[in-house]
Formats: C-alpha cells, structure tokens, sequence
C-alpha cells in the first residue's frame, strides 16, 4: 500500500467501501449531443440506401433528410459525414430508380 491509487490517497492502509469509486472522475468521458446526432445521421443514411432501391420515393425522403442534418454535424463527427455521402448516394439513386421502374414496370 506504498503507492498512492486513486482509491487510496496513502494516509490508510484499507480503503472503506464509502470511499471506492469505480471510476476516477478525471477519466470519465461525458457523451455529447453531437455523437448521438451522428449516429441518427448514419442510420438515416444507410436506411436510406436500402430504401432508394426497394421503396424509391422513401429512400429519397431520408436521403434529403440525411443530406440536411449531416451538413450540421459532419464538422463535428466522421459518423456524421458518413451519414451524409449514405444521403447523396441515395439521393441520387433514388431518382433513378423511380425512372427505371416506369420505364420496366
């Protein structure tokens, strides 16, 4: 018990169940809003993917919707920017898709 730990300041040879902490509050990372914001982003962009092909009109809604909240957050995360090219990419597929399915079906 020489060395000093952040449960034990040295001064008592044995740490007290009122003084353990499981975490040190130095090391504690609080989650911001942005990180949850990039994570709806992204899960709207790959919605949107699978969206463009199957049911087109829906795809291009989310994909718009993926577009517009990722320009917010993709300075603040990479998920956020991943989310927003999932958007373009299902921008642009989404109209296209529509014309092929007039042009076949």
């Amino acid at each position: 018990m020489d060395k000093e730990t952040p449960y034990n300041d040295g001064n008592s040879s044995k740490i007290s169940n009122n003084d353990y902490h499981p975490y040190d509050e130095t090391t504690c990372v609080k989650k911001t809003k942005s990180d949850d914001s990039g994570t709806i982003v992204l899960i709207i962009g790959i919605a949107s993917i699978i969206l463009s092909v199957s049911f087109s009109i829906f795809g291009l809604i989310l994909g718009i919707l993926a577009i517009v909240l990722g320009s917010k957050n993709k300075q603040n995360s990479r998920i956020g920017t991943a989310g927003w090219v999932l958007g373009i990419i299902a921008t642009i597929i989404s109209p296209i898709a529509i014309i092929l399915y007039f042009i076949f079906f």
